[in-house]
């Protein structure tokens, strides 16, 4: 387990309750970067090799994604030229939201909805997460497909984030970006799920375009 694992399964108790306060909060999930001192939390020495993220071309690769149907999924709610590729909390929620709304009118299965989210990913993090993968989505998803229903999802800071726990400064070339995520399944009668996710981020120098270079979910968040 690395440092940042450590740091985010450390504060888990901590955002628990903060996470079942927010959850009748109905998060907009708009950016809402707090002003952060410059305490780096992770050392250059971590950082990953990558390339310049936010110039995918998923064309290149040599196993393509899974093959959806182009479309705005009808769950997410994102203008994706509004967003500032040089602001780590917007990267990570836009990546977030988008990895989480798979819709079946246009989706074949979940991963199609990774598809979309390698707009924010590194080149190299794209290449792994966009492969085709044997799987049919489980037996919620094709019970959601048999109702062309769709997956939305809200996020809330955790009480590490409210509390300026994590931070990244301006000269750090990595970031993570916590959250408890709300899951609702729309056209399926399912019980909305919570859980938590952990966005981690890296750009190639202070101030370029920050790339999604890893992501931690939990099974379930209760």
């Amino acid at each position: 387990m690395n440092p940042r694992q450590r740091l985010v399964l450390l504060t888990l108790p901590v955002f628990a309750l903060a996470g079942c306060a927010e959850d009748s909060a109905q998060p907009n999930g708009d950016p809402n970067p707090a002003t952060q001192s410059a305490n780096p939390t992770d050392s250059e020495d971590s950082a990953p090799s990558t390339r310049q993220p936010g110039t995918v071309d998923l064309s290149t690769f040599s196993d393509p994604a899974p093959t959806g149907k182009a479309g705005q999924p009808r769950g997410l709610y994102i203008d994706a030229d509004t967003v500032d590729r040089t602001d780590a909390d917007e990267v990570a929620r836009v990546f977030a939201l988008t990895k989480l709304s798979p819709d079946t009118r246009i989706d074949v299965t979940p991963a199609d909805a990774d598809r979309r989210a390698a707009e924010w990913m590194t080149d190299e993090y794209a290449e792994s997460q966009t492969k085709p993968r044997d799987s049919t989505g489980g037996a919620d998803w094709i019970a959601l497909a048999a109702n062309e229903g769709y997956q939305s999802a809200e996020l809330a800071d955790t009480a590490a984030m409210q509390d300026g726990l994590i931070t990244t400064g301006p000269e750090d070339l990595t970031a993570e970006r916590p959250y408890i995520a709300t899951i609702s399944e729309n056209g399926y009668d399912m019980p909305k799920e919570t859980f938590a996710v952990v966005v981690y981020l890296t750009r190639t120098q202070p101030g370029a375009d920050w790339g999604v270079y890893d992501w931690y979910q939990e099974t379930t968040y209760e």
